[in-house]
């Protein structure tokens, strides 16, 4: 999960997680938090990127960048 400043999409990521653990998924799933300008260094750990929406044209940016298809 990918946000600017990371206030709201922490706190939503640790609720997914401990979602994730209650119903014993964590063999199967996982999520973690990331600023968005770190998702380049991240981009090959991940199957996808939930990021907010304020992100809209970073995002296009970003995958103009390393060519991704979303």
């Amino acid at each position: 999960m990918c946000c600017g400043g990371g206030f709201s999409s922490t706190t939503m990521a640790e609720h997914i997680k401990k979602g994730i653990e209650t119903y014993g998924l964590s063999s199967e799933l996982s999520i973690e938090f990331c600023p968005f300008l770190l998702a380049s260094k991240k981009i090959d750990a991940y199957d996808i990127f939930i990021r907010c929406p304020h992100l809209a044209r970073d995002v296009k940016k970003f995958n103009e960048r390393y060519r991704i298809i979303i």
